[in-house]
């Protein structure tokens, strides 16, 4: 076997791994090219390697070199980086039908939103990227073994490298919303069916003057912490939850800064996540008036306005004393909103 040259996308503590069990099962096969968003990630893997690799500042510049035979994890994360910009788009256009539901009815909102959403299961984006990883899945089953699919390669389980039986696995909230518009439809009035998906609706965008972040999302503004620990995804039906997509990542205890808050206005922190959530506002610990520990649930914390008279907020979270318990039940924080405390505002009831 000749000399195959490897671009690896993705030099964390799994990554790494990956290239170890392969390289040092195959003498032929010699990483030339490494990328990874982490500076510090991308140096101790260069430091680990005898092949003297080319660092590349984007995964774009491995997937251009002529000497590297094998990107597969470059394909493997453009595609997902196009469904995911197709299928949020998606989902950012059925929350404009629900934003009508008043004037077309809950019923037909949600059906029309359904059907947009849905459209990722219909029409299919970057296919010549996906048939790429096959093939690319297939020359490493020949040459290494590498088991890649439950189903096609035998791997001994999903959760150990099958990446094959996921790169179709929604990119969007279209399960959670099928499964929410299906409680919905059960709910007795027009006026609950049309307050639950204005709470939908705006999950995500809770007004002017709040702030909402999804701990593990890089779009979040406000989180300040990181993570490079394998352990923040939320593992449940053997890979396949259809809880909403920020309730499957998480941190244990995230910390979160704020700048833009105004000093005369009452506010309430609202957290979402699972078991105890022992909250600091700017290092003093604060009181719920709600307090529910179950996954898509919410605890809430009136803020009390002389904790934060320059405007500025820092979020932590205490570690509960939970060494007795799997990691795996352990209590995280999924998602946080700053609101402006109102008259009434709209709880939303426990699932």
């Amino acid at each position: 076997m000749e000399s195959v040259n490897i671009g690896v996308i993705g030099c964390g503590q799994m990554g790494m791994d990956i290239v170890r069990r392969v390289v040092g099962c195959n003498p032929q096969l010699r990483v030339v090219a490494l990328y990874d968003p982490d500076k510090n990630s991308l140096d101790r893997a260069q430091s680990e390697l005898t092949s003297s690799p080319v660092l590349c500042s984007s995964y774009h510049k491995i997937m251009e070199m002529s000497n590297v035979q094998w990107v597969m994890r470059a394909y493997y994360d453009a595609y997902i980086q196009d469904r995911l910009t197709y299928e949020k788009g998606l989902e950012v256009e059925a929350y404009k039908i629900l934003a009508n539901a008043k004037t077309i009815g809950a019923d037909k909102s949600m059906k029309e939103a359904l059907w947009i959403v849905q459209k990722a299961d219909r029409e299919f984006v970057s296919l010549d990227l996906k048939q790429k990883i096959f093939q690319y899945c297939e020359d490493l089953f020949k040459s290494v073994g590498a088991q890649t699919s439950v189903l096609k390669y035998n791997a001994s389980g999903a959760e150990r490298g099958a990446v094959l039986d996921f790169i179709d696995h929604p990119l969007n909230n279209r399960w959670w919303l099928e499964d929410e518009f299906k409680k919905i439809i059960k709910l007795k009035t027009e006026e609950e069916k049309l307050t639950r998906l204005e709470f939908i609706r705006t999950y995500e965008n809770p007004g002017e003057g709040s702030f909402y972040d999804n701990i593990s999302s890089t779009d979040a503004k406000h989180v300040t912490s990181e993570t490079d620990d394998a352990i923040d995804y939320l593992w449940e039906n053997n890979g396949f939850s259809r809880k909403r997509l920020s309730t499957q990542l998480f941190q244990f205890t995230p910390v979160l800064e704020y700048d833009e808050l105004d000093s005369n206005t009452d506010y309430i922190i609202r957290v979402s996540g699972y078991g105890e959530t022992l909250l600091r506002a700017n290092g003093e610990r604060l009181k719920p008036t709600k307090y529910e520990k179950g996954y898509e649930q919410f605890k809430e914390f009136p803020l009390p306005k002389d904790l934060v008279k320059d405007g500025k907020l820092k979020i932590t979270f205490d570690t509960p004393d939970e060494e007795h318990l799997n990691w795996r039940q352990q209590s995280r924080v999924t998602d946080v909103w700053i609101e402006i405390w109102r008259a009434q505002p709209y709880h939303p009831e426990s699932k």
